[in-house]
């Protein structure tokens, strides 16, 4: 009868240790005396439900309800209970309270607090940011609306400027085409040498009060319309004819100025007055990278190498000395650079480098 009651007890002892260790009990053959399987199977299946709220607190299911009664249901009572806040202070935190804090969890709790801490202290730094973004937003509309405010004011002071300019320029022209129409009526009457000497000069100073004006008009729009493409052979095709120029840049487009024209009329004039009398202009152009490098050339007596540098300086040169530099000018508001670089005695050499996306062909 011992060995029975021990072999019976041994089996439910396997059975509870297979449930509680692989969470399946081994084949169920029963226990004779009923009392002690009686015991057995209520410790069997308050284990397997033990078993089934560890499996739902496990995977974060936390409405399973415990009514069971005693020390190991109580402690997953108590879990439940713990996980269950901590669910709704992270909720707390989500919804934007950092003040959150547990004290009851130890090792998880000083976790918790060191997380909603840190998230407390970012949070402050942000709104700092924030704040200081919200301030230096308000100091740049500050500054865009004074600097409208200038803008406004500028361009109010440039029109008034380009009307009085104009006004100026016209009254100018006006008394100008006066002085001269008494200096041509004049001449024939001069009898005196010296005194037709000292009007034909007047006369030359006129012209050049006339060039200087009309050089004011043209730097006056400079850079005010925007840059445009322009047809290098369109351009080209109202120059001439003596001396004649030579077209090799058909095809070729620049994007550059309005006043781009300007630029090769007074390349055709400074061969005129400079020249020696030049009787031919070639313009031709090659690529260097993505640059293109076009050339004004000439067949005349050249720059002295004394010269080339400036020759482009605003006053150098016969007459106003305006031409070569209003040429830089213009070109530089579109970023092309212009050097002299013929060889004395053999002609002006006039090389423009048009950067990359200034220049194309067109269709």
């Amino acid at each position: 009868m011992d060995n029975y009651d021990r072999g019976a007890a041994l089996k439910a002892l396997d059975n509870l240790e297979k449930l509680l260790l692989k969470g399946r009990p081994g084949a169920d053959e029963g226990i004779d005396d009923p009392v002690v399987n009686e015991r057995y199977e209520a410790l069997r299946e308050q284990l397997k439900l033990v078993q089934r709220h560890l499996r739902e607190l496990s995977a974060g299911r936390l409405s399973d309800s415990i009514s069971s009664r005693g020390y190991t249901f109580g402690l997953l009572s108590t879990l439940q209970s713990n996980l269950l806040h901590v669910t709704w202070q992270a909720g707390r935190i989500a919804s934007g309270d950092l003040t959150q804090r547990i004290d009851f969890l130890d090792e998880l709790s000083e976790s918790f607090n060191t997380m909603t801490a840190a998230l407390e202290e970012s949070r402050r730094k942000l709104e700092e940011r924030q704040a200081e973004l919200v301030e230096l937003n308000l100091r740049l509309k500050e500054e865009v609306e004074e600097r409208r405010r200038a803008e406004e004011g500028l361009a109010m002071a440039n029109h008034k400027l380009k009307i009085l300019s104009s006004v100026t320029r016209h009254d100018a022209l006006n008394q100008l085409t006066v002085l001269q129409g008494y200096l041509e009526l004049s001449q024939p009457m001069a009898d005196d040498p010296k005194l037709r000497r000292y009007l034909e000069r007047m006369d030359v100073a006129a012209d050049i009060i006339a060039e200087l004006i009309d050089f004011g008009k043209k730097y006056e729009m400079l850079g005010t319309e925007g840059e445009r493409w322009a047809s290098l052979s369109g351009i080209l095709s109202g120059i001439g004819p003596d001396p004649q120029v030579h077209d090799g840049c058909e095809g070729v487009e620049v994007l550059a100025d309005p006043l781009i024209d300007k630029v090769f009329y007074n390349l055709y004039d400074n061969t005129l007055r400079h020249s020696g009398g030049a009787s031919r202009v070639d313009v031709s152009y090659r690529l260097e990278g993505d640059d293109m490098v076009l050339a004004w050339q000439d067949d005349g007596q050249g720059v002295p190498q004394a010269e080339k540098e400036r020759i482009f300086e605003r006053g150098v040169g016969e007459n106003t000395g305006l031409g070569l530099f209003l040429i830089k000018e213009i070109l530089e508001i579109s970023g092309v650079g212009i050097a002299e670089r013929g060889v004395p005695g053999e002609g002006a050499r006039f090389e423009m480098r048009v950067p990359a996306g200034k220049w194309r062909y067109s269709d």
